[in-house]
């Protein structure tokens, strides 16, 4: 492929042309398609109609995507289910809790994200639209991001979890925590359905079909906002929150010798570069769902990564966060 003389900002009125002056050749169907996949690992490109403008050069090249690899649920898990252990041991020293003795721990979906080192704390700040907006970034740029990152959160821990409970390591549901009057505690099955009775309410009044709604236009702060008022208007709360209840067995604990702080933040960055390396390159192959009718923004790619870098990364600070202060 001849790359010498390709330029940000060229434009070429059609694919072939673009096969001519890169000296590749003229492809169909799944073939065209891996061809640009290809191509993308070496400078990226909007398309206007037939028309294509080239937006990025990259030097180095990108790796290669590996679907088989990527698509794996394991690729997380082990080291989720270090980073949980290695948590749960730490509990063990610092509070000298018995070896045998079940514990029981309630994080939100948040806390479990800064606890495992997905994101960092700039992910979790309440003005977070506010900022990126004013920092340039294109609309649809931020929701695509933290659609895509919080949906595949979601995802790889809920299948971690679920893995270490297959193994006995764990038993978690995920329930409704409850504050009133300086206590928490969790929802019964009647408290389930007061908060499930008020949330179709609000979603009604919103007019929402679901929450999944809510999330696409990022009405989730005024939609929980608006719930909260209710359920304290009607019941006395102070408010709500979704958690994963776990409880960890005893006697199926690592011993806590085995803890080490090192070895807890060399997981949490190494789960952080994988995840980041996965959004990279999801976003590449977002390009290739372009058309004629859904064409993304022109910096789509490079605003994607740069979120990655800002919002994601612990690289650069990556000391333990208190995941307790990160719950919203």
């Amino acid at each position: 492929m001849n790359l010498n003389n390709l330029k940000i900002g060229q434009v070429f009125k059609n694919y072939k042309e673009l096969c001519n002056y890169l000296n590749q050749p003229i492809l169909t169907s799944n073939s065209k398609k891996a061809q640009i996949k290809e191509w993308l690992r070496y400078f990226a490109y909007v398309k206007n109609g037939q028309r294509i403008k080239i937006t990025k050069i990259n030097n180095p090249p990108l790796n290669k995507y590996d679907g088989r690899i990527n698509n794996g649920r394991s690729l997380y898990q082990k080291l989720i289910t270090d980073i949980f252990l290695d948590h749960i041991e730490s509990i063990i020293c610092k509070d000298n809790v018995e070896t045998n003795e079940e514990l029981e721990l309630n994080l939100t979906l948040n806390q479990t994200i800064i606890l495992c080192g997905m994101a960092n704390q700039r992910y979790m700040d309440v003005k977070l639209l506010r900022e990126l907006k004013s920092m340039g970034y294109d609309k649809y740029s931020i929701n695509n991001f933290l659609s895509r990152t919080k949906s595949k959160f979601i995802k790889v821990i809920e299948n971690a979890l679920l893995t270490m409970q297959k193994k006995g390591i764990i038993s978690f549901e995920k329930c409704y925590m409850i504050i009133k009057a300086n206590r928490t505690y969790k929802a019964d099955i009647c408290d389930v359905n007061k908060i499930i009775d008020i949330e179709s309410e609000v979603l009604e009044d919103m007019d929402f079909q679901n929450l999944a709604d809510v999330f696409s236009v990022f009405k989730s702060r005024q939609y929980y906002k608006k719930v909260n008022m209710l359920i304290n208007s009607k019941y006395d709360w102070d408010y709500f929150y979704r958690s994963y209840c776990i409880k960890v067995n005893g006697d199926n604990r690592v011993n806590s010798d085995k803890y080490s702080v090192n070895m807890y933040q060399e997981n949490r960055i190494e789960l952080n570069k994988r995840l980041i390396s996965f959004f990279d390159l999801q976003a590449e192959k977002n390009l290739l769902k372009e058309t004629n009718n859904f064409t993304l923004p022109p910096n789509y790619l490079a605003e994607q990564k740069e979120l990655s870098n800002y919002l994601l990364d612990i690289s650069k600070n990556n000391k333990v966060s208190n995941c307790q202060e990160s719950a919203k």
